[in-house]
């Protein structure tokens, strides 16, 4: 029986095909440590994964918080993070938050 191709091997071989991404992320609140720097090492699917969230936010022109444009890939983690950041807590301010 041959193999079928899933929805997202089918999207990656469309290079002008836009899709929408929906993810459920756990989160939980911790008065732990808040760590402000991340140094890591992709692995191949996370670095293909990267590169095509961060085409698809510079084909939107998309921009951070603070308005600049995405124009590295360290600008998509932190795209992702912000957005995650809204879905939790709007337009609050980081430190009436963490105490």
């Amino acid at each position: 029986m041959a193999k079928k191709e899933s929805k997202s091997t089918q999207a990656a071989t469309d290079p002008g095909k836009r899709q929408v991404v929906t993810l459920e992320l756990p989160t939980f609140k911790t008065d732990g440590y808040v760590g402000r720097r991340i140094d890591m090492r992709l692995s191949t699917r996370e670095a293909i994964a990267c590169r095509r969230l961060f085409d698809g936010l510079r084909k939107d022109h998309a921009t951070l918080a603070d308005g600049s444009h995405i124009d590295r890939q360290p600008d998509v983690i932190r795209w992702v993070l912000n957005r995650i950041y809204y879905e939790l807590h709007g337009d609050a301010d980081p430190f009436s938050i963490i105490k």
